[in-house]
C-alpha cells in the first residue's frame, strides 16, 4: 500500500502529481494524511487481479524507457475517488538483494470512446476500426492504407499500443484486414470534419462532428 506516503508520495506531490494512496493499515492512512497535506489517503485495497489489473516484468536492461498500458471497460468508477479522481497502486518487487531505482515519469489516464463515432466529445480518445476487403468481401490482411483527417486540431494513435500515428500517415492492416485507429479532436469551438482511409484507388470517408466542449 502507501504506507505514510514517505518518500514516493511526498515526490510525486512536490513534482506537481495528484496522489490517492490506499492501504490495509489505518495507522500508514492516518500517518500518510498526517505527513501530507495534498492528496487523497484511503483506508482498503486494491484487487489484485481481473479488470483494471496488469502485470509484468520489466526489462533487466538499465535506464531502458518502458510503456505499459491498461484498458478499463467494465465499471471505470471503481477505480475513481469521489471527486472523480483515478486511483493506481504501484507495485514494484525486485529477485534479487540488489537495489534498485524505479522512475515513473509520467501516469495518464484517459477516457476511450467505442461508438458509430459520428460524433465525438471535445479532448476525448474515439476509437474506430478501419476494415478493407475486396469485392467479394474477402479481407485484405497486411495491406498498407492511407489515413487522413481534414480536421484543425487532431491527434492519431494506435488503438491497441498507443503509438503515435501521422496524419496524414500509413497504417498497415492486421491478419483480418482491420486496422484499429484512435482519433482526438480539441477545436474549442467544435467542427464537422471528414476522415478518410483509401487503399488502392478505394476511398472510404467518414463524417464525423467534434461537439463544442
Amino acid at each position: 500500500g502507501c504506507g505514510t506516503g514517505l518518500p514516493f508520495d511526498s515526490y510525486l506531490i512536490d513534482n506537481g502529481h495528484y496522489v490517492t494512496g490506499i492501504d490495509i493499515a489505518e495507522n500508514h492512512i492516518n500517518s500518510a494524511k498526517n505527513n501530507l497535506k495534498k492528496g487523497n489517503f484511503i483506508l482498503g485495497d486494491f484487487a489484485p487481479n481481473g479488470n483494471g489489473y496488469t502485470s509484468y516484468i520489466s526489462s533487466t536492461t538499465p535506464n531502458v524507457d518502458e510503456l505499459k498500458s491498461q484498458s478499463i471497460d467494465l465499471n471505470p468508477n471503481d477505480f475513481k475517488n469521489s471527486t472523480g479522481y483515478w486511483r493506481v497502486k504501484i507495485k514494484g518487487v525486485k529477485a534479487t538483494s540488489i537495489q534498485f531505482l524505479m522512475k515513473i515519469d509520467w501516469i495518464a489516464f484517459e477516457n476511450t470512446y467505442t461508438s458509430a463515432g459520428d460524433s465525438i466529445l471535445y479532448n476525448a480518445w474515439q476509437w474506430f476500426t478501419i476494415k478493407a476487403s475486396s469485392a467479394d468481401g474477402t479481407p485484405i490482411p497486411y495491406a498498407y492504407i492511407s489515413v487522413y483527417a481534414n480536421g484543425t486540431n487532431l491527434t492519431f494513435r494506435n488503438a491497441v499500443d498507443k503509438s503515435s500515428v501521422q496524419n496524414p500517415g500509413w497504417v498497415r492492416l492486421d491478419a483480418n484486414g482491420e486496422y484499429q485507429l484512435e482519433l482526438r479532436s480539441t477545436n474549442a469551438s467544435g467542427e464537422l470534419f471528414l476522415l478518410y482511409s483509401a487503399i488502392g484507388d478505394v476511398v472510404g470517408t467518414k463524417a464525423i462532428l467534434q461537439e463544442i466542449p
